[in-house]
């Protein structure tokens, strides 16, 4: 699987979208005479340059990690049903992928307790007939 880091995403989106920005803001403040106008015009590809980068922000990294603490907190409240779906193509696919592997074991140590117990009860039960 191809991995891109988000701290490699981050900056490529920063960079290309800062980019774009001085772009537009010298195409249109070219078509812009008046100083007052051009001063808005930044203004406004400000405002929509910070609702860009925390769109990113909410899609790109709180939302994965939001998915990871809920998984993380039913397994803190013995709930190991629940597995992590994540196909974001970078680090935080790696940490679903290690979650998931780490609640499967788990429930198999749990299996294991569970079958070892049992016979230590038919073992207890044997001996004391």
């Amino acid at each position: 699987m191809n991995f891109t880091s988000i701290k490699k995403r981050i900056l490529i989106r920063i960079f290309l979208s800062i980019v774009c920005m001085l772009i537009i803001s010298n195409f249109l403040g070219n078509l812009i005479p008046n100083m007052f106008f051009k001063l808005l015009l930044d203004l406004v590809l400000v405002g929509a340059y910070l609702k860009l980068v925390e769109r990113f922000f909410h899609k790109g990294i709180l939302k994965p990690i939001y998915l990871i603490n809920k998984v993380a907190e039913e397994i803190a409240d013995n709930n190991l049903s629940n597995e992590i779906d994540l196909s974001t193509g970078d680090e935080f696919t790696i940490l679903g992928t290690n979650m998931n592997r780490m609640i499967q074991n788990l429930r198999r140590i749990l299996q294991e307790n569970l079958e070892a117990a049992e016979k230590l009860a038919i073992a207890a039960h044997d001996m004391s007939s």
